[in-house]
């Protein structure tokens, strides 16, 4: 007979199942542990409940959780037309709220219908006292949270009780700056030792906002973002207030991401972010431009990744950033939705071919049609593990960028992605794909992603013919088959295929504080 496996190992296995920052994330196969046996069971439940995401949207979790809900706020939900259907169910197995270790309360909204045409009013308002009650019950329960998610207005979490314990160690906070500030003045009592703070609608200079961010003893990694307007650019309406926060805690920021039409950092304060590991800029081309002169005048020895999403800046001063800061970039991305001046594109790619010798990903747009930059980049950069050749408005030759890649590309290439126009013969196809397939390294993922072509004169992107399809088909495997072939997938269509986790620090980081 086998013997059981023991639960210190099948805690470790249900840990990164449920692990929420990574793509291994896989609660339906957690559920299906739940119903092995019991032993399996008591451990896999902990894992399955210790994220609200997992459950919070299914109408059944919610009434099981009402369930644990004190008399007196049954009364309050009765006496507002709620029903409480768990007065009459039989006691739940576990004490499900006392699992929870990441906190989001959304899609309340599903589990309360009115069969009638609801009065948009009463419905909201009853929403709230769900949503109010329930947040109210994993405070007050839950022994540690160390995330959370609060973009619900109108509620106090400070004020509940339990709060002062239970969010004592909370490490990473989602908020947007339409929280009260009685709020945030609570959270900035209670919460001391955050590592991340992610800021989404970001809307106007919170004082009290601020008050958190100083209040933080080793705060790694920051997001802020808002909205993309072109008609409200205001590059200084957080310099008051939240960007003089941000500097008194710059020494320990490892990871800094900024987005959206207005900032919250005034260029010239960079210079105190000199720890940085990661950087990601989402703004208009202007801005970039402007932050990029700026971060030029300084250098950040510890540089790994640097993104830019949206709007390319000017080539010529990415180029100066990156010989400035060359010594330790990992990733280089352009995410952007309009190609920059492709005059520049090579003496870009070049500088990085040259100088980024630590390079593992890297994403750029391409013009020249020998794709002589290309193939620098492919000899010099030998730890390349992920690339995204994008085409600067422009159709190139596709059967000379696979020579190019079945003679230069490392081992060590596991993710590539081609987008834009090009040209490509069914015999090169052919051969390239067969070639991948037999080569020794790691398995590799082909993606095509059929970008918008800004020229509006031109046809869009290239489609493959019939022929061509068949033989994608050919080469093309499943995911659980990636341990047994070489191609893991050829020429799907997806967005940022081999996206590379802005988070990679921090997440290192936090594994010295685990849950």
């Amino acid at each position: 007979m086998t013997p059981p496996i023991p639960r210190d190992i099948l805690a470790e296995i249900f840990s990164y199942l449920q692990d929420p920052h990574h793509m291994h994330d896989d609660k339906f196969t957690l559920y299906s542990c739940m119903n092995v046996n019991k032993s399996w069971c008591e451990i896999a439940v902990r894992y399955l409940w210790s994220d609200t995401a997992n459950f919070i949207s299914h109408p059944k979790a919610i009434i099981i959780l009402l369930s644990f809900i004190p008399n007196k706020s049954k009364e309050l939900l009765l006496q507002n037309g709620i029903p409480i259907k768990s007065l009459t169910r039989p006691p739940p197995l576990f004490n499900y709220p006392t699992f929870c270790k990441t906190l989001t309360i959304s899609h309340v909204g599903y589990f309360w219908k009115s069969e009638e045409e609801p009065d948009i009013i009463d419905h909201n308002y009853k929403v709230h006292l769900i949503t109010q009650e329930l947040y109210k019950l994993f405070i007050s329960k839950s022994p540690i949270i160390k995330r959370l998610t609060l973009l619900t207005h109108s509620i106090h979490l400070t004020h509940f009780s339990g709060a002062i314990s239970s969010l004592s160690q909370l490490v990473e906070f989602v908020c947007d700056t339409n929280l009260s500030h009685d709020a945030f003045y609570g959270m900035a009592q209670i919460c001391k030792h955050l590592k991340k703070l992610i800021v989404k609608q970001y809307h106007e200079d919170n004082q009290a906002l601020s008050k958190l961010i100083k209040s933080q003893h080793n705060l790694t990694h920051v997001e802020i973002d808002t909205e993309f307007e072109r008609d409200f650019i205001d590059y200084t309406l957080c310099s008051n207030n939240i960007g003089h926060a941000l500097i008194k805690v710059a020494q320990s920021i490892r990871n800094l991401s900024l987005g959206g039409s207005q900032s919250c950092i005034l260029m010239y304060t960079m210079k105190h972010f000199y720890n940085l590991k990661s950087f990601r800029l989402a703004h208009y081309g202007d801005y970039v431009d402007e932050m990029l002169e700026n971060m030029n005048k300084e250098h950040f020895p510890n540089l790994g990744i640097f993104e830019v999403d949206y709007e390319a800046p000017k080539l010529l001063n990415l180029t100066r950033f990156v010989l400035n800061n060359n010594t330790n970039l990992e990733e280089i991305s352009l995410y952007c939705s309009i190609p920059p001046d492709p005059e520049h594109s090579v003496l870009f790619n070049n500088a990085v071919a040259q100088n980024c010798k630590k390079l593992e990903f890297f994403t750029s747009f391409f013009v020249d049609t020998e794709f002589k930059d290309l193939k620098d980049i492919l000899i010099n950069c030998i730890n390349l593990k992920a690339l995204y050749i994008r085409t600067a408005n422009n159709k190139l030759n596709g059967d000379k960028l696979l020579e190019i890649l079945k003679h230069f590309a490392s081992p060590q290439l596991s993710r590539l992605c081609v987008g834009g126009e090009w040209e490509f013969t069914t015999k090169k196809l052919e051969e390239f794909l067969e070639f991948m397939w037999k080569r020794e390294g790691r398995p590799i993922s082909i993606y095509h992603h059929y970008e918008n072509i800004i020229d509006e004169e031109k046809e869009e992107a290239f489609e493959f013919t019939e022929e061509q399809t068949e033989i994608i088909r050919k080469y093309q495997m499943s995911d659980c088959d990636l341990d047994l072939v070489r191609l893991k997938e050829v020429f799907s269509c997806e967005w940022n295929p081999f996206y590379y986790d802005f988070s990679k620090y921090y997440y290192a980081a936090q594994n010295e504080c685990p849950l």
